[in-house]
């Protein structure tokens, strides 16, 4: 037969084996795919300086050919630049569609500034 002390600790540790395995399944957290691309860049002017700071329409598209074709995904974002540099995030306006495969196709990203 067990003493009361050590019914007491056994009776502690499963208390807090309980209460673990309570928090453990409540944190459980649920893995999903990013429908967004962080893209950074920079824009220069045709002699290499930097453009001047400012918010620039800038339309970014994606494509399945290198030269020629139609874009599979298109938008436009007005973006803040500083120093020449911008970042933004593609999807952000138009969702990335599920029909551009980012894991085995070859894509190109094409960028155009203003007109």
């Amino acid at each position: 037969m067990l003493r009361t002390p050590t019914k007491k600790i056994i009776s502690l540790f499963f208390v807090i084996f309980l209460a673990l395995v309570v928090f453990a399944i409540s944190n459980v957290s649920q893995a999903s795919i990013n429908s967004q691309i962080n893209f950074q860049g920079k824009l220069t002017n045709p002699d290499g300086t930097n453009v001047t700071n400012g918010n620039y329409s800038i339309d970014f598209s994606i494509y399945t050919v290198s030269s020629g074709g139609s874009s599979t995904w298109t938008e436009t974002q007005s973006v803040a630049v500083a120093d020449g540099i911008f970042n933004v995030q593609l999807g952000s306006v138009n969702s990335l569609p599920g029909s551009v495969d980012f894991n085995s196709s070859s894509l190109y990203l094409g960028i155009k500034v203003g007109s």
